[in-house]
């Protein structure tokens, strides 16, 4: 009962279109769903991290040090929007990178992807108050670093996973319904990461 329970709250929060999901559903108007999927993982190991450290108790320095942590929320958010300016501008360019194959660009695409998922969710304010309220009830208050622990952090990891996959999906599904109109698509997508950008830093 206890699993259903957090599996349902979790997974309502999680399909909310929140910064995150945002994110994907950017990328994969742009660049389709296999690069998109560097994000996704980036995301979902990010939050595993963000996880972890709440469930090891260190979430109260965190969050008790606003200032700290709003510096670097607002690093990653300049860092989005110089990202959105760069796809806005160079749009030609960066769809050379499409037809790359094992390449060493490519791989940095990659690379600079996962990095983006990773830092977005590592800078969600709300990601760290939400898991570190949601996740202490469920743990073992004797022992809580057991394999009780561990399965939990796999659930939510799972259901964000999930989730990532429903909006990006459905980023490649408008992509295709609007093929013919690419550049109209890489601003939307330029656009929605530059909304993403903004929301991080003035998000409270």
């Amino acid at each position: 009962m206890d699993y259903l329970l957090f599996i349902s709250t979790f997974a309502a929060a999680s399909y909310l279109p929140g910064i995150n999901m945002m994110m994907a559903l950017s990328l994969s108007l742009k660049f389709g769903y296999k690069k998109t999927l560097f994000m996704i993982l980036g995301g979902t190991l990010g939050l595993g991290f963000v996880s972890l450290v709440c469930s090891l108790g260190a979430s109260a320095i965190i969050i008790n040090h606003p200032n700290i942590f709003k510096i670097i929320k607002i690093l990653g958010g300049i860092y989005i929007i110089y990202l959105s300016f760069e796809i806005f501008l160079n749009a030609s360019e960066l769809r050379e990178h499409e037809n790359l194959s094992f390449n060493s660009n490519l791989k940095l695409l990659h690379l600079r992807f996962f990095l983006q998922g990773f830092v977005i969710c590592n800078t969600n304010p709300k990601a760290w108050i939400f898991i570190a309220t949601l996740l202490p009830p469920f743990l073992d208050k004797q022992n809580p670093i057991n394999s009780k622990m561990f399965l939990l952090i796999f659930i939510i990891m799972l259901i964000e996973f999930i989730s990532y996959n429903t909006y990006a999906i459905g980023g490649v599904w408008m992509k295709h319904a609007m093929k013919n109109k690419v550049k109209i698509l890489e601003r939307i997508s330029a656009i929605l990461m530059l909304i993403v950008g903004i929301w991080i830093i003035l998000k409270p």
